[in-house]
């Protein structure tokens, strides 16, 4: 087995990650212990599972879950990922584009604004939120200067889906940000979490 620190793929560079080639009977399953967790996910087509690639990441998963409790946004702290996610919520509910805005990083800001001045948008936005009878935050997951979180809601007809919220800590505290909607670790990192 070798072991890749500091790993570039396709031009991503994540220093929290060990990439390990190794074999493995026990493809897609979970391992968890200590915070720590482990799945194995295969990123190309392999032959057998000795070409399988092992994704350790840092995280902690919550049972039960954190249920997000809404804040008004003069409550609203940043000082932690999930404080600021209540914020998050909060605004999205409310329908207020530059609460909105706010909840974003400095440079994502002018496409959040832009998105948020079409009143459709803003409007569908706002019901989907405000549909929502309860949201739960499952996991937390340290992903090199970001930390994803993910979280569960449920619509007042009971319907549940995941969705996963990427937080960068910031001089204003932690914000969102799409900086790695373009990343292809990223989304092999969420496989291996869901």
């Amino acid at each position: 087995m070798f072991k890749i620190k500091n790993i570039v793929i396709l031009g991503t560079v994540s220093a929290l990650f060990s990439v390990s080639l190794s074999a493995s009977n026990e493809l897609g399953m979970d391992l968890v212990s200590d915070k720590v967790s482990q799945k194995v996910v295969t990123l190309l087509p392999a032959k057998s599972s000795a070409n399988a690639v092992t994704i350790a990441y840092r995280g902690t998963r919550y049972t039960p879950p954190i249920v997000v409790e809404s804040v008004a946004q003069k409550d609203w702290k940043r000082s932690t990922p999930i404080e600021s996610y209540r914020g998050v919520f909060s605004a999205n509910r409310s329908a207020d584009a530059k609460w909105i805005e706010s909840t974003f990083v400095e440079s994502d800001r002018a496409s959040v604004a832009e998105m948020m001045s079409d009143n459709k948008i803003l409007k569908k936005n706002s019901w989907i939120y405000s549909n929502i009878k309860s949201d739960y935050i499952t996991q937390l997951i340290e992903y090199g200067d970001y930390i994803i979180l993910l979280i569960e809601h449920e619509n007042k007809d009971g319907r549940r889906w995941p969705i996963d919220v990427v937080f960068k800590s910031t001089k204003d505290g932690w914000l969102v940000t799409n900086e790695l909607s373009s990343d292809l670790f990223y989304t092999y990192v969420l496989e291996a979490i869901r």
